[in-house]
């Protein structure tokens, strides 16, 4: 025998499927649901905050995660490209200052001529970073 879970539902649905899903879980009569949500919207909005906490933790019928999962997960992705992308400008700057420092040792370059060449580095890497952001909306 297969355990019952909760869905938002397809068929019951009205806003988000939230009393739909949970009549047909309890075996009653959504219109039932709705009326219990919208009594307790009159008690400072408290129905209206738990239908939409439902309506995110709920998965819709046929969905295997709900929707606030489905955003973090989407989220976390774009937070490590970003994370991904800021360590490759800093490991290019790091790389850039090592070389600037050992021209500066070997007597090629003095250190107060070589800040240009860190600023306008810094500023490619900013404009190309920025380029692939546009690139990927």
């Amino acid at each position: 025998m297969t355990a019952k879970k909760l869905f938002r539902s397809k068929k019951n649905k009205v806003l988000g499927g939230v009393c739909g899903g949970i009549g047909e879980y309890l075996n009653i009569d959504p219109t039932l649901i709705r009326v219990l949500f919208i009594i307790a919207a009159f008690f400072n909005g408290l129905g209206v905050l738990v239908y939409i906490v439902c309506w995110l933790a709920i998965p819709e019928e046929g969905q295997s995660e709900p929707l606030i999962k489905e955003w973090a997960k989407e989220e976390h992705a774009k937070r490590e490209r970003k994370d991904k992308k800021a360590r490759t400008i800093i490991g290019f700057f790091i790389i850039l200052v090592g070389f600037l420092m050992l021209l500066h040792n070997t007597n090629y370059l003095s250190w107060d001529k070589s800040w240009p060449f860190i600023l306008i580095y810094i500023g490619i890497a900013i404009l190309i970073s920025r380029k692939e952001e546009k690139e990927n909306v």
